[in-house]
C-alpha cells in the first residue's frame, strides 16, 4: 500500500502544485443472531484510493476501488483533468498552511485480535444471549431477541507531496442486544448498551477501537435477561402523558440529543444553505455567529421528520423546528410536541421519568 501511494505521486505532471493520495483496505466481520437462527457470518474485504490535486489555484479529485498500479495512471489523469478544467473559474490560489511533512506508522490498542478468535465461540455467546432475552418475554407478547457482533479493520496509507507519509491501522470491536416486544397492535424495543439499535454503517451496539477484550467487557449475558424483560415492561406500561415535565435521559440519550440537536445544525452543507431542500435548514446561521444566545440554554432541534434520536428516546420532531431545554444535570424538558412520545420507564421517586 506505501507502494502505491509513492507510485501514484511519482505520476503527477508537473504542473500539480500539490497532491495528497489516500489508500485504504478495510476488513469487516459481521455476526448476527436472532430468535436462536444463525444469520449468514460476514467476512469481507474492500479497498480503494482517493487523490486530490492542485493545478492553477483549482482542486481535481479522482478515487478508484483497483488497487493495482495500473490503474494509477487513469486516477491521475482523471483528477489532473478535474482541476485543469476548473481554470478561471475563480475562488483559487488561497494558501495551504504550513506544509505537512509526518512519517509515522501507528496501530490501535488491541488485546486481543477480534480477527483471530473463532467463529464459533462468538456465534455461542451471541446464541445465549438472544435465549436469555427470550426467556424474560412475559404477559404474552412475542418477544424477538437480536444479539451481534461486528468487527472492522481499517489499513490506511497517506501521503503527499510535500514529503507526509503516513501509516495506520485502525481496530474497531463491537456488540449489541436487541429485544422487540410485539402484541395488542404495539412494538416497544429495547437495546443495549446503546440506544441506537439499528446498524449505522455496518455497526449495531457499543463499538471502540480496542479488540474482543472490549466485547467481553459489555458482558452481554449479565444484561441480557434485563433487556427482554423492560421490552415486555415497556410493552405494557401506560403512555407518556402530554405534558411539560421533566425527563432524566441516560448518557447515550444525551449523546445523541446532542448529536442531533447541535452537530447535525453546525454541518457546513446545512449552515451554508445547500442542504435545505433535502434535509432541512439550520438555526446556526453565519449571520449569528458570535451573537446567538439560546436561552437557559436551549438545544434546538432541525427541522425534518423524526430522527433515530427520537425513536430511541421518546421525542418527536414535528415538521416545524422545536426544542428541548436542557438542564444542569443532564435533565431534559419536552415541550409541545404533536404526539406523546414512546412509553417511558419508572419514575425516581420525584416524578422525574427516565428515558434511556
Amino acid at each position: 500500500m506505501r507502494d502505491l501511494a509513492t507510485c501514484g505521486l511519482d505520476l503527477l505532471p508537473p504542473d500539480v502544485a500539490y497532491a495528497d493520495i489516500r489508500v485504504v483496505r478495510r476488513r469487516h466481520e459481521g455476526l448476527h443472531v436472532q430468535d436462536g437462527r444463525v444469520s449468514p457470518v460476514v467476512d469481507s474485504e474492500s479497498a480503494g484510493i482517493g487523490l486530490r490535486v492542485r493545478v492553477g489555484g483549482q482542486w481535481g479529485f479522482a478515487a478508484t476501488n483497483r488497487t493495482e498500479r495500473a490503474a494509477l495512471g487513469g486516477l491521475v489523469g482523471t483528477a489532473v483533468g478535474q482541476a485543469r478544467a476548473a481554470a478561471g473559474t475563480g475562488g483559487g490560489h488561497r494558501g495551504l498552511g504550513d506544509p505537512v511533512t509526518t512519517r509515522a506508522i501507528w496501530s490501535s490498542p488491541v488485546a486481543t485480535d477480534p480477527f483471530s478468535v473463532p467463529v464459533g465461540g462468538k456465534v455461542d455467546l451471541l446464541l445465549q444471549a438472544s435465549a436469555l432475552m427470550a426467556g424474560a418475554a412475559s404477559g404474552g407478547c412475542r418477544l424477538t431477541a437480536e444479539a451481534s457482533m461486528d468487527f472492522f479493520r481499517d489499513h490506511k496509507v497517506f501521503a503527499n507531496t510535500e514529503g507526509a507519509l503516513i501509516e495506520q491501522t485502525i481496530t474497531e470491536s463491537g456488540a449489541g442486544l436487541m429485544a422487540t416486544a410485539t402484541g395488542d397492535g404495539d412494538v416497544q424495543r429495547r437495546s443495549y448498551p446503546q440506544s441506537v439499535p439499528r446498524a449505522i454503517r455496518g455497526q449495531r451496539g457499543d463499538f471502540a477501537t480496542a479488540g474482543y477484550e472490549h466485547v467481553l467487557g459489555l458482558d452481554l449475558l449479565g444484561n441480557a435477561d434485563r433487556v427482554g424483560a423492560e421490552a415486555a415492561a415497556l410493552l405494557a406500561a401506560p403512555q407518556c402523558p402530554s405534558e411539560i415535565t421533566t425527563l432524566i435521559v441516560s448518557g447515550t440519550q444525551m449523546a445523541q440529543l446532542v448529536h442531533e440537536t447541535a452537530g447535525h445544525a453546525m454541518e457546513a452543507d446545512r449552515v451554508l444553505g445547500t442542504e435545505a431542500s433535502l434535509s432541512g435548514a439550520t438555526y446556526a446561521t453565519p449571520q449569528r455567529r458570535g451573537s446567538f444566545r439560546p436561552p437557559c440554554p436551549v438545544a434546538w432541534a432541525r427541522s425534518g421528520s423524526m430522527t433515530r434520536a427520537s425513536r430511541g428516546s421518546g421525542w418527536t420532531w414535528c415538521g416545524t423546528v422545536c426544542f428541548a431545554a436542557t438542564c444542569p444535570a443532564g435533565r431534559a424538558r419536552r415541550r409541545s410536541v404533536r404526539r406523546p412520545p414512546a412509553r417511558p420507564g419508572p419514575t425516581d421517586g420525584r416524578g422525574c421519568r427516565w428515558f434511556g
